[in-house]
């Protein structure tokens, strides 16, 4: 069964201390696999993106499946401009990916 995670619009270094421990309680509390809305996601810098990938690896320690649903473009753009798109395992290409 898969538990759904929607991302904030902000993922910056100001919030991500209290966004961490918010996402790591629905990390740890999600099903088998998880499915990471990001849609919303509006602006996000190099501390959210360090964020999103412990908590990827995380729960793929936990034997979890982690997938992405609508990244948006700000995501994507950050990403891949900071090359962590293979790290997040994100491919911006797809509607809907397994991370």
């Amino acid at each position: 069964m898969s538990s759904k995670i929607i991302l904030p619009d902000s993922l910056l270094i100001q919030q991500i201390e209290s966004q961490f421990e918010n996402l790591k309680t629905e990390f740890n509390a999600a099903g088998e696999a998880v499915l990471l809305d990001a849609d919303a996601v509006e602006t996000i810098d190099s501390a959210g993106l360090q964020a999103l990938i412990v908590l990827i690896r995380h729960a793929q320690q936990q034997g979890k499946q982690v997938l992405w649903q609508s990244p948006s473009d700000a995501l994507c753009q950050a990403a891949n401009k900071l090359g962590l798109g293979s790290a997040l395992q994100l491919d911006c290409a797809q509607p809907c990916r397994e991370a």
